[in-house]
């Protein structure tokens, strides 16, 4: 059953990027031995991606991948992540009384507007939360200092705005002190 998945992994990365086949292969055979220590695999569910990168296959953790790690950990009982658009209400406080309000823009979905910035709210087991705000700012930051952030492959760079919008929330996310400390969150 693991060979197959490896195998599927395999072909799902290639056809989606088909310039890994010009990555080494010692690289490419990490990205899968990864994948499987995880069990997270690229593909349908964005789990995971494999990305080129002048000549090197990378193994990157998704944001559907990154939440499924951390419900793995028995730790948190919700995560709840949303990027801001302009023409949403957005209300955010910080401090010892914090507090988050937001209603997405009652509308179709191209006339939100611009990315403002973008939440994220982990919850618990024990009762605990977290939110982590980034301003639009914040994430053009980070985006510059990743080395997927130039990739044309990039979910940062696609087309389509929801796969742009994981990139925003996973951001979000892995900003958020609260995550339990993991070597495999760190991917």
């Amino acid at each position: 059953q693991d060979a197959k998945r490896m195998l599927l992994a395999a072909l799902n990365a290639v056809s989606s990027v088909p310039t890994l086949m010009e990555c080494s292969f010692d690289s490419f055979a990490r990205c899968l031995l990864t994948s499987a220590e995880y069990r997270l695999y690229p593909g349908a569910m964005q789990e995971c991606t494999y990305l080129p990168f002048k000549g090197v296959a990378k193994f990157v953790i998704m944001y559907p991948g990154l939440c499924q790690l951390l419900y793995r950990s028995g730790m948190i009982k919700d995560i709840e992540a949303e990027v801001v658009h302009s023409r949403d209400f957005f209300d955010f406080t910080r401090g010892s009384n914090r507090k988050l309000v937001f209603e997405p823009f009652d509308g179709d979905e191209a006339e939100r507007g611009e990315r403002i910035g973008v939440y994220c709210i982990i919850r618990n087991t024990f009762g605990g939360e977290h939110i982590k705000y980034l301003t639009a700012r914040d994430v053009m930051g980070l985006k510059a200092r990743s080395p997927a952030g130039k990739s044309s492959f990039s979910p940062w760079n696609s087309e389509h705005p929801l796969d742009v919008d994981w990139m925003w929330m996973k951001s979000a996310l892995k900003q958020n002190k609260f995550v339990p400390k993991s070597p495999m969150l760190s991917a």
